[in-house]
């Protein structure tokens, strides 16, 4: 697996955290630091979160208006987000710049095709 590195924003009301989404072998990184969102001072200490592959029930990119876009990400455990701003319930969105897009994609179906290689696998073992 080839490893990506894609910075992301998670725009909040009164603060904005700004990051880098790294994919390597069978786990997702994120790596980020939240500031202040009018003055833009740092608020925290650069923190860092391991999501495991298998723990990804669902990612998908989002394409937005004018190039940029979105991915949005659903884990299996809550715990494993609990360090991230803007999280709901098991999921988060990561707001991606135009010049990453092609990357987000290109790391969005890598994790997708790992994941289904990983089925068919669970599957043939079965039979």
């Amino acid at each position: 697996m080839n490893p990506y590195s894609i910075p992301f924003d998670i725009p909040g009301e009164l603060t904005e955290s700004n990051g880098i989404l790294t994919l390597v072998d069978e786990e997702l990184r994120m790596e980020f630091q939240t500031k202040d969102g009018f003055i833009g001072l740092v608020k925290s200490d650069v923190k860092r979160v391991v999501i495991p592959l298998s723990e990804i029930l669902d990612i998908r990119f989002k394409k937005s208006w004018f190039g940029s876009g979105k991915i949005l990400l659903q884990v299996g455990n809550m715990h494993l987000l609990e360090k991230v701003p803007g999280h709901t319930s098991g999921s988060v969105q990561l707001k991606i710049k135009k010049e990453f897009r092609d990357n987000a994609m290109n790391l969005v179906a890598e994790i997708t095709y790992t994941a289904a290689e990983k089925s068919l696998e669970a599957i043939k073992d079965r039979l």
